[in-house]
């Protein structure tokens, strides 16, 4: 085994190219990450060929990604069936890596599934002939170039002219590389045909997707009959058909898929077995086939799918031995389990929902090439420009044909758009939406440019998806704050070869465990958790995304540009290796004035960066908030990665991890964490004209990213709590923002709203995922929700009345107040025969009057003296005129 990550990023590669073919693609994670291990290994053009339908629905996090269209391109394929090949290949002038297997550009497929892959490499000075599997990726490569937009094609071959080692002649081995899709052989009777005349005597499978029927399956029982067939599933994550298990029978005996790694990491949230492996053991031997291809029709039948998976023999018995497969094979038989599921019906796949596929959209020096694979376009078409998916178009090009190619007519403030798509003269949508590849792609620029004010936002809630997904699933696995006091090196701690000197050799063999464990490439369990790849992610993936986030001036040396944090971090990743190269002992030339990874110096920084990170995420929020009659509909995997966000601050938030020089560093300040948290209750709920929850599509609640917002929210519920408990106790008099100044009711209109679609708050196992809260006790907790859950009441009530204004006694500062418009509020300031109320769907942050709306008080209004205020009071204490004066 070996790991992905760090084989991506070798620099002895000396790449000029990387080209990856996936199905799913997180935009945000490839441009924050994987393009930078990519150019570690130095690839300056980079190409990503991904299945169009993920895609299109990941091209709602465009404008998060500042390198799209100018650092790499991404070329969607159509097709019948999936495209749904994994590969990574990297290609230089005397050196090449091709890396084949089940894990997509995806954190899940990158960081924490259990997958499956295998390397190909070449080396002009050791190898007569690079494998045959280096020609055969080439060429379906180029395949899939000739439909995509021509820049994909010119840069491509640009890439490939400084590998004349490909015309060498090639050097095969006991591997073989499989391309099944449509025009080519099915992949079951390319299998068949590397078995040959060989007894079958056993085989099993592991696959995390099925066709409803079984037909695979059932094909491959019937290719062996009376032999013995397991699956291995993970029943809790996976799509069957109950009844189509029971007519299987004994054909196939179902198995538990039992995760191989120790016990105490065997419940990482979210993990799943997502690797696809089948195993045909013929004598003494056996044959190995991973890569893409699950046991499905489409993927091995049919051939609708698009699928890259490499065979090769092995002596029986070892494979299930060195992926630590042996327990699922040994384990009882699930069948009574999974003849109970019910298949959960998907949308029938089909080539497009639309009239015409656009392959790409390409800038140029006056207007746009435009790229597409089927359809004819009818006179009065356009192709039209903009910010986001979910954002009106900001322009429109016409559309011409001349000599076979299209191209599109120049546009004003070319600059400010992200995306396009084809529409008819009435502006109704003709085809998909893609990305815009802009000229200076495949050319080395130092700067990338600066988008329109809604992208900055976009930016900067999304600061994000690392942030959010990646570092929240590391701390989920491992025990507290411990990943930060973690030391490069393989195994998560400085691990120690025979001669008991230090050793970080990143070329050896590593146990499935170790990728996962507190353990050491020996085994032996680490005092430090994490490993290097960990620190990677820490380091390359939670930097700002929004371009708007720089150095301060009175602190240069503790940047958040993530430029400059990105070459620090190659820096780092060069350093390292040429410390490797010397079995892991230092001269301490590699890098002169290096910190210790543990320096109370650095942990100090490390506190600062993610409080300045949390502060442009809620900006980004409230920016979005401000703009939000401009927004047609929010995606809900926008918000949701915001919340994530929320959960790495709440664990955090009050925790001390010691330094090396034995003092404790406070990762982040609650008060810091507090504000934060209702900033961001404050953009998703808003006022009673409502925040960003109310641009979710109705119908989008119930996809997945639906439901995990929906999670998140559940948590956001009880971290909103806490936040205004404590935020109450800070005596913030003056207070010129809002969430010092009327913190509960920020929270309760959050809670009003979150109500609608979360049953109840999150509170489990609060004590470690908000362990701040500690400090409250569980009573004062309890009350603190009873409070907010009858102030919501309040609110909701309030809210639905009719009457142009009503306030409790004398107008002062600091009086809770009714406004139709506005629902229950408080008074920030009195002027002669008006008020200022506050607004909480505004965003001004200088101070609270810019919150106001200011209400004109004529003669016939009506000021209830009592009611009102006599029945909030008891509810909501501590509204302070000194908080809002």
């Amino acid at each position: 085994m070996f790991d992905v990550l760090d084989h991506i990023s070798d620099d002895d590669l000396q790449a000029e190219c990387a080209i990856v073919l996936t199905y799913e693609l997180q935009l945000p994670l490839f441009d924050g990450w994987i393009r930078r291990r990519l150019a570690a290994a130095g690839a300056r053009i980079q190409l990503v060929f991904a299945d169009l339908s993920c895609y299109e629905r990941e091209l709602s996090a465009l404008t998060a990604t500042r390198h799209f269209g100018r650092s790499y391109a991404v070329a969607p394929v159509s097709q019948t069936g999936a495209f749904h090949p994994k590969v990574y290949l990297l290609v230089g002038r005397k050196r090449a890596r091709l890396v084949v297997g089940s894990g997509n550009a995806t954190v899940g497929g990158l960081v924490r599934n259990a997958e499956v892959f295998g390397q190909f490499d070449f080396d002009v000075e050791e190898d007569a002939g690079p494998h045959p599997a280096f020609g055969e990726v080439i060429g379906y490569i180029r395949e899939l170039a000739a439909h995509a937009a021509p820049v994909i094609g010119q840069q491509l071959e640009r890439a490939l002219q400084v590998a004349p080692w490909l015309a060498h002649e090639p050097s095969p081995d006991d591997r073989t590389l499989l391309v099944g899709g449509p025009g080519r052989p099915p992949l079951f009777d390319q299998i068949r045909t590397i078995v040959g005349e060989e007894e079958v005597l056993s085989s099993y499978y592991l696959s995390s997707s099925f066709d409803r029927r079984l037909e695979a399956l059932r094909r491959i029982a019937d290719w062996m009959p009376g032999k013995s067939l397991d699956c291995i599933v993970q029943s809790e994550s996976i799509n069957l058909d109950g009844e189509s298990v029971r007519d299987l029978g004994d054909r196939v005996t179902w198995r538990a898929f039992l995760d191989p790694y120790p016990e105490e990491k065997r419940k990482r949230r979210d993990a799943r077995a997502h690797a696809k492996l089948w195993v045909i053991t013929c004598g003494d031997r056996e044959l190995v086939v991973f890569g893409s291809a699950n046991a499905s029709r489409p993927a091995l039948l049919s051939g609708d799918n698009a699928e890259i998976v490499v065979a090769v023999w092995r002596p029986a018995g070892s494979t299930a031995s060195a992926l630590g497969l042996d327990r699922s094979l040994e384990g009882p038989s699930i069948v009574d389990d999974l003849t109970q599921l019910h298949w959960q019906s998907e949308p029938i796949a089909s080539e497009s929902p639309q009239a015409v596929v656009l392959r790409g959209v390409v800038e140029k020096e006056e207007g746009f090439d435009v790229a597409v694979s089927n359809g004819s376009l009818s006179p009065g078409w356009r192709l039209a420009f903009h910010e986001g998916v979910s954002r009106p178009a900001l322009a429109f090009g016409e559309l011409l044909e001349e000599e076979g190619r299209l191209s599109a007519s120049e546009i004003a403030n070319a600059h400010d758009v992200a995306v396009a798509r084809v529409v008819d003269g009435e502006g109704e949508p003709i085809s998909n939406f893609v990305g815009i590849t802009w000229k200076e792609f495949g050319q080395q620029r130092a700067s990338s440019r600066v988008g329109a004010r809604i992208q900055a936002a976009i930016g900067a809630m999304q600061d994000g998806e690392v942030l959010g997904t990646v570092l929240f699933e590391v701390l989920s696995r491992f025990r507290d704050f411990d990943v930060i006091r973690s030391r490069p090196g393989v195994g998560g701690g400085d691990t120690k070869d025979e001669s008991g000197e230090n050793s970080a050799d990143s070329k050896v063999e590593r146990s499935a465990a170790s990728y996962y464990a507190t353990a050491s490439a020996a085994g032996e369990t680490s005092t430090m958790t994490g490993d290097r790849v960990d620190l990677d992610i820490l380091a390359s993936l939670v930097q700002p995304i929004s371009p708007e986030s720089r150095a301060r001036d009175d602190d240069p040396d503790d940047s958040d540009d993530p430029e400059e944090a990105g070459d620090r971090l190659l820096t780092e990743e060069a350093e390292r290796r040429r410390i490797d190269a010397k079995g892991g002992r230092a001269s301490g030339d590699e890098r002169k004035g290096a910190s210790s990874l543990a320096a109370k110096s650095t942990l100090e920084k490390a506190a600062k960066r993610l409080a300045r990170r949390l502060d442009a995420a809620a900006s980004g929020l409230e920016r979005l908030l401000e703009d939000r009659g401009q927004i047609e509909a929010m995606p809900p995997n926008t918000l949701a990665r915001q919340i994530w966000m929320a959960h790495i601050g709440a664990f955090l938030a009050g925790r001390t991890t010691q330094a090396v020089e034995g003092q404790d560093v406070l990762c982040l300040d609650p008060s810091v964490f507090a504000r934060y948290i209702l900033r961001l209750a404050r953009g998703l709920a808003g006022g009673k004209s409502g925040g960003l929850m109310r641009k979710v599509p109705e119908d989008a609640w119930l996809t997945p990213d639906g439901q995990t917002l929906e999670r998140g929210l559940a948590f956001l519920w009880t971290c909103v709590v806490w936040a205004s408990t404590h935020l109450e106790t800070q005596n913030a008099k003056h207070a010129v923002t809002l969430e010092d100044a009327v913190p509960a009711l920020v929270a309760a209109r959050f809670v009003a709203k979150v109500r609608d679609r979360v049953a109840a708050a999150d509170r489990e196992a609060l004590m470690r995922r908000l362990p701040v809260a500690e400090s409250l006790g569980e009573v004062r907790l309890d009350d603190a929700f009873e409070r907010l859950d009858r102030l919501a009441d309040r609110v909701r009530q309030e809210d639905a009345r009719s009457e142009h204004a009503v306030m409790s006694g004398t107008p002062s500062v600091g009086a809770l107040a009714f406004h139709r418009d506005l629902g229950l509020s408080v008074v920030s300031r009195i002027a002669p025969r008006r008020i200022g109320l506050v607004n909480l769907s505004r965003t001004k942050r200088a101070s609270i009057p810019k919150f106001a709306d200011y209400v004109e008080v004529l003669e016939d209004d009506h000021w209830d003296a009592g009611a009102v205020g006599e029945r909030l009071s008891a509810i909501l204490p501590g509204l302070l005129a000194a908080r809002v004066a």
